[in-house]
């Protein structure tokens, strides 16, 4: 980057790219992932597949299941990772109002579709039906895991109750490893360091794992200051009525990603908490003034 242009770059502040205003910015648009349904009393089945790839595939799937009155609860489609010429697919559906089976389902679909694997799986007596087919779950090309609202708020919370201050002192250091880790794979997905792309593509990965929803407000390369607003931060809504600033192991992720992009330790301060009744949380990250000797070891 020529001086010119870094100078130019360093005094812009760089607002928010959403066209959301403030008080809308929290889509209330919740997506359900669980690849399990609990409906009693109604025959819902799922039905895992491996199938070739082909355009029109789901079309099929929706005329078959409309002719045979046949109701399609779920449908997951999403090309295989080590073979883009197969589609892995995940359906969940409702056959109370049917006379077919599911068996006869697939032979249909197997008359048009050329499987190169398929699983059926009935609901328990109680209506619990899931997918037992599909592991491990990947994001992108990297195994992924999830930890639903009991389990991450017992590991945050608990922490915090069993530990006290060197609990959290003990989450802020996990996240500054795991800034310090996911800055070199977005750097390697990116295939940049430029901080704008940087920034975008940690927000949308943040936005996508569940985490928040993550607003830049200011980015100054001059003075190594950036400025993020986040809603319904799920380390913090955990700790609502706390009374104080409650992230730490987002501080600590924070703080890894800059220490990487800056090559200097950051502080992380969060100056508005949903924990303490703030509609939102905010976190002022620039260079510290005293940089502890085991930050510089994440370099």
């Amino acid at each position: 980057m020529k001086r010119q242009e870094y100078e130019e770059i360093s005094r812009m502040t760089i607002e928010a790219s959403t066209g959301l205003r403030e008080e809308n910015v929290m889509p209330l648009n919740s997506l359900n992932i669980g690849r399990f349904m609990i409906m009693p009393k109604r025959k819902v089945y799922c039905i895992a597949m491996k199938v070739p790839f082909m355009k029109d595939l789901l079309q099929k799937m929706t005329e078959l299941a409309k002719r045979d009155n046949v109701i399609i609860l779920s449908c997951i489609l999403s090309l295989d990772d080590s073979n883009p010429n197969i589609v892995n697919a995940l359906t969940f559906m409702e056959f109370t109002n049917s006379s077919v089976k599911p068996e006869e389902i697939v032979a249909h679909l197997r008359q048009m579709i050329s499987f190169k694997n398929v699983q059926i799986f009935a609901p328990t007596p109680s209506g619990f039906v899931y997918d037992k087919f599909f592991f491990p779950l990947k994001v992108g090309d990297e195994r992924a895991i999830i930890f639903r609202k009991p389990l991450y708020e017992a590991l945050f919370s608990g922490i915090r109750k069993e530990f006290g201050s060197a609990g959290e002192v003990f989450l802020y250091y996990m996240g500054l490893e795991s800034g310090s880790r996911v800055f070199e794979n977005y750097k390697g997905i990116s295939g940049s360091t430029d901080p704008r792309t940087m920034t975008d593509i940690a927000c949308a990965f943040a936005f996508n794992m569940g985490w928040g929803i993550f607003k830049l407000q200011e980015l100054d390369l001059k003075k190594k200051t950036i400025r993020m607003r986040i809603y319904d931060n799920f380390e913090c809504t955990a700790g609502e009525g706390a009374g104080k600033a409650y992230s730490h192991f987002l501080r600590g992720v924070a703080a890894g990603l800059y220490l990487n992009f800056f090559k200097v330790a950051g502080s992380v301060e969060e100056i508005k908490c949903i924990a303490q009744g703030d509609p939102f949380c905010e976190f002022l990250i620039r260079p510290a003034k005293q940089s502890a000797k085991v930050l510089h070891s994440h370099i």
